[in-house]
């Protein structure tokens, strides 16, 4: 027997459906009025302003932007509204071309008179453009003359608050004959375009789209959202750092310098930095365009004896020596008939291992390859990352150049064992030096969010790892040896810190000449140090390129290299760890 509905029940029924469509069309739309008050509010803001044309076409993009340490941010990139000065000739009377040119002189806009004069009598040409970027304060006293034929259409455009700050790093965007649009060029600009890149064909995503998003597949899958870009970069300290760079340029004269401030805890780079460098908001007013790629991670590097404290490491790791022992150092050895000796070509005799580090010892180097063998030193460079690229989140990041770890003769071994014949890059140098303090290595990254445009914020920060490449007890031994070169030999000791514990090691690298040979009396310097040295926050890296008038390391990049230690110590108010 059916069941039939009570009139109760039907009544409860069409209740729920009419309240369940009401909400639904309410919830839609409310997504329309975000989407066009919040999504495309500057696109029609701008479409509706009045002096709209042609020639002042939509343009937009998600902003840029550092963190303080406090965690407020700092706009690095954003998009700044100015207007185009513009004649419409047809417009104007021959008689009021002079009054015209006097009044816009008198504002400041210097524009040749003969030129002006051609653009304002070309009667059939609609459009006639003078000046871009024309700031709001001057078009509204252009507006207040109510010429006829003169027109200032909104005009917006890329803009870099900081000039040159941490130029390499953010990049610019620019057009190609291709492409009629802005696109990044360069550093951040480049690697993340897709996401800071808005499309006004693609403005409207859908909200809840945008909050279930993954950010991750986002950057896999390049999806079409957008997002303004959140980076870990502090800009006090970027700040500092550049202008520790010029004065080392100043005072050394080198090809370059270059330098990155990196957390060794979570691979966050703090700041990253390279001289000299260049204005973005004129980007185009450089001798070479070589000068917008960054060094840090573009260019390998052969990094002398810093990699000394890597094959060191290696060699307490893999139980081949051990920190107290002693060996005989013989000033020079041959392998495969190839003569290798220490930078004085002197003998030190039977010298504790410390000496490697302490006194830069290229036989000691060779001979802990020796005791660890060809399969296991080259294990330590995989481990460490040194044998791949980094994959941080900047473009163009170039392959190490590690070949002569594949070779069945010991001298390849025994030179890179002190950091010749193999070559990296900064950023993949700075991730393996961070695990001598840490004994992990994480992956080096700029970016930490992505804040959309519907106001969610997703993290984009890689995981950090925690598999170990070195153990407890090589990281406590590696740092103990690396703070006594700091304490006892650099300088003297003179740059000893009474109440902090900093790791170091100098390096200074022959450049070669791109075959077997090298170029005589021509150096790169390298140093890096990391503190507090068992607990490390920081790891600095400086490459000083062909510096005039010094030949080591020490000489050129103590000064500047303990000028960061110092800020970073007072401006994070580091607690003295002895």
């Amino acid at each position: 027997m059916a069941v039939r509905a009570t009139s109760k029940q039907i009544f409860l029924f069409r209740s729920r459906l009419l309240l369940f469509i009401s909400f639904l069309l309410l919830s839609l739309l409310l997504i329309r009025l975000y989407d066009l008050q919040i999504i495309k509010h500057n696109y029609y803001a701008m479409r509706a302003d009045r002096q709209y044309s042609y020639k002042s076409e939509y343009y937009d993009r998600e902003n840029i932007y550092f963190t303080r340490k406090d965690g407020t941010l700092f706009s690095v990139a954003n998009v700044k509204r100015a207007h185009i000065l513009a004649l419409v000739p047809k417009q104007i009377k021959d008689s009021e071309v002079d009054k015209i040119y006097k009044f816009l002189k008198s504002l400041g806009i210097d524009y040749p008179y003969g030129k002006f004069k051609i653009k304002a009598g070309k009667k059939d040409d609609p459009y006639e453009e003078i000046k871009r970027k024309v700031p709001e304060d001057l078009a509204r006293k252009i507006k207040e003359q109510n010429f006829s034929g003169v027109i200032l259409p909104i005009h917006r455009y890329r803009f870099y608050p900081g000039g040159s700050l941490a130029a390499h790093l953010i990049g610019f965007v620019a057009q190609k004959d291709s492409d009629p649009n802005y696109h990044g060029r360069y550093g951040l600009e480049k690697y993340y375009d897709d996401v800071l890149y808005k499309d006004p064909e693609r403005l409207g995503v859908n909200f809840f789209a945008e909050l279930f998003s993954n950010a991750k597949e986002i950057m896999q899958k390049k999806s079409p959202g957008n997002g303004s870009l959140i980076t870990s970069i502090e800009p006090l300290v970027q700040a500092e750092l550049e202008k520790v760079l010029k004065e080392t340029f100043d005072k050394w004269k080198p090809k370059r310098v270059s330098a990155i401030v990196y957390n060794p805890q979570n691979g966050e780079v703090v700041a990253m930095a390279s001289y000299p460098n260049f204005d973005l908001n004129n980007f185009s007013k450089v001798d070479s365009p070589k000068i917008y790629e960054n060094p840090l991670v573009e260019n390998v590097y052969e990094m002398g004896s810093i990699v000394k404290a890597i094959t060191v490491a290696a060699g307490l790791d893999s139980g081949a020596i051990y920190e107290k022992e002693k060996y005989n150092d013989i000033g020079c050895k041959v392998y495969d008939k190839a003569r290798i000796c220490n930078y004085d070509h002197r003998a030190r005799g039977t010298v504790p291992v410390q000496e490697i580090l302490s006194q830069s010892l290229n036989v000691g180097a060779a001979w802990v390859y020796e005791k660890m063998g060809k399969e296991k030193f080259k294990s330590y460079f995989d481990a460490l990352g040194l044998t791949d690229i980094s994959a941080i989140d900047l473009p163009n990041e170039a392959e190490p150049l590690v070949q002569n770890l594949n070779s069945p003769r010991d001298i390849e071994f025994a030179t890179a064992s002190f950091g010749q014949g193999v070559a990296f890059t900064p950023v993949q140098m700075v991730r393996a030096l961070g695990a001598l303090g840490t004994g992990f290595i994480q992956k080096p990254h700029i970016v930490k969010s992505i804040r959309k445009d519907s106001g969610i914020t997703l993290s984009v920060a890689p995981e950090i790892s925690k598999k170990r490449v070195l153990s407890e007890k090589t990281t406590e031994a590696i740092s103990r040896m690396l703070v006594e070169v700091v304490d006892k030999k650099l300088a003297g000791g003179k740059k000893k810190k009474e109440h902090y514990t900093v790791a170091v090691k100098t390096g200074t690298a022959e450049l070669s000449t791109g075959g077997k040979h090298y170029l005589k009396d021509v150096y790169n310097h390298t140093f890096f140090a990391y503190f507090p040295a068992f607990n490390p926050r920081f790891v600095i890296l400086f490459i000083n390129e062909q510096p005039q008038g010094a030949k080591y390391a020490s000489e050129t990049l103590s000064d500047p290299s303990f000028e960061m230690v110092d800020f970073l110590i007072n401006y994070y108010n580091i607690e003295p760890d002895r």
